[in-house]
């Protein structure tokens, strides 16, 4: 037996993610009328997101950071991945389609919401624990050799 795959748990993990984006922005959205609207662009981010997480939180693991520093870092790598994805798709679509018009606290080009940090390390504690659960399921590998 053996851990599930990285891609399989990438896409456990992001689907979490977008469950729990779409249940934020149902709360969140609600008074301006958008009431839980999602991008067919962020599963792809929340991949990413969670592909790279993995690897990030073992070394952090490995060096004995704290749980505050774990998540500082995690928050600003998933506002990094939120820019990066946003000025992609502005280089695609040429709008960013969760553009930050209105709020305080942006970059100046309304990619990043900068007071969201405090979900985004939230969200990389949850990480650590769905990581942790993803681990401890396994494959079971059928031995083609019959007697091995």
């Amino acid at each position: 037996m053996k851990p599930i795959p990285w891609y399989t748990r990438s896409i456990i993990a992001a689907t979490g993610g977008v469950f729990l984006e779409c249940a934020f922005n149902s709360r969140h959205d609600w008074p301006r009328g958008h009431g839980g609207t999602q991008f067919p662009w962020v599963p792809p981010l929340y991949f990413i997101g969670y592909s790279a997480f993995e690897h990030v939180h073992d070394k952090l693991i490995a060096y004995k950071v704290h749980a505050l520093g774990r998540g500082l870092i995690y928050g600003t790598i998933f506002l990094g991945i939120e820019y990066v994805g946003g000025k992609f798709c502005v280089a695609l679509l040429g709008k960013c389609p969760w553009e930050y018009t209105g709020f305080e606290y942006t970059d100046s080009q309304r990619i990043v919401n900068y007071a969201h940090l405090p979900w985004w390390i939230i969200l990389g504690w949850a990480a650590e624990l769905t990581h942790n659960k993803l681990m401890t399921l396994t494959v079971i590998t059928i031995d083609e050799t019959p007697g091995k």
